[in-house]
């Protein structure tokens, strides 16, 4: 079957774009911060020249940590035809009458984006613009494939209805979040870390934010080493991991209670989760760059 270009990639996407945002640009930055200390220099080499092609266009980003943002930062420049490629639907049914309904793991989710990224990369015909848009794109993707509300959608009658649900958590209410005030929804707190990451890490990076960055990765390399996740790093189907992803978003995530103060064991274990799948993010990162671009 024939290949198809990045921009006709981005056309077909376009018609089906929602809105959705993954971690906060300090989450994906951590992914990407993970992933690194697990490249090798090999693919480091090659890694490095591709995402310095699009600097001069997109100056935040110039270089592989911040590259990281990348995905989200279109969205503000007003170019949304990648936006369905973020998340996948996988439907919570909280009603009877919605248990038939089916999610899409094709064209237009986060998973078959990351396959998508993954061809374009490994395709030697495939042109270098190409190929510096998608490992910017996996970069952000496999990151946004371990957040909780990137990968399910509640349905309930007369509430969260076919065909949007809940939207990912996004009208999912919630209240009382510490550390952030203006929260006023499920996908909005784990997107922060909940509550422990800043909505803003100025870029390009300055030394004191790279040293922010480093902290951080050390606090959750140390709590989360890769050896913690061997089984969940056996596994390459990226419908899978975002299986897994969403075990945790209806298993977890939705079990606080709608419209009611965040209760602190809750918040609790919802930093040290967000931290996990950090880890695990950057980690599977990891495994991919290195791959595609040689071990």
């Amino acid at each position: 079957m024939a290949r198809l270009s990045l921009a006709l990639l981005l056309l077909i996407a376009a018609a089906s774009a929602a809105p959705a945002l993954g971690w906060w640009c300090q989450g994906h930055m951590l992914t990407a911060m993970v992933a690194q200390r697990n490249i090798s220099a090999a693919a480091m080499k090659q890694v490095g020249p591709l995402i310095a092609a699009l600097a001069p266009e997109y100056p935040d980003s110039p270089e592989y940590i911040t590259s990281a943002c990348w995905a989200d930062d279109l969205k503000s420049r007003g170019d949304h035809s990648n936006e369905a490629w973020h998340f996948i639907n996988l439907p919570f049914v909280r009603d009877p009458m919605y248990s038939a309904l089916d999610s899409v793991h094709n064209e237009s989710s986060v998973g078959w984006a990351i396959q998508q990224m993954r061809s374009i990369l490994g395709n030697s015909e495939a042109a270098q613009e190409d190929k510096a848009r998608a490992l910017r794109f996996l970069i952000h993707f496999v990151g946004d494939s371990h957040q909780p509300c990137h990968a399910a959608t509640m349905y309930k009658q007369n509430q969260f209805n076919p065909p949007e649900g809940d939207r990912g958590c996004n009208l999912y209410k919630i209240s009382g979040t510490p550390n952030q005030t203006n929260t006023t929804n499920l996908h909005f707190f784990l997107d922060g870390g909940a509550g422990q990451w800043e909505a803003m890490v100025p870029r390009p990076l300055a030394a004191n934010s790279s040293k922010y960055l480093e902290a951080w990765t050390d606090t959750i390399t140390a709590a989360y080493p890769m050896s913690t996740f061997a089984k969940q790093l056996a596994v390459t189907d990226v419908f899978e991991w975002l299986g897994e992803t969403y075990y945790h978003a209806t298993t977890f995530a939705y079990t606080t209670p709608e419209g009611q103060p965040l209760e602190d064991a809750f918040v609790m274990t919802a930093r040290k989760l967000c931290q996990a799948q950090v880890a695990l993010g950057g980690y599977r990162l990891a495994q991919e760059i290195n791959a595609i671009f040689g071990s």
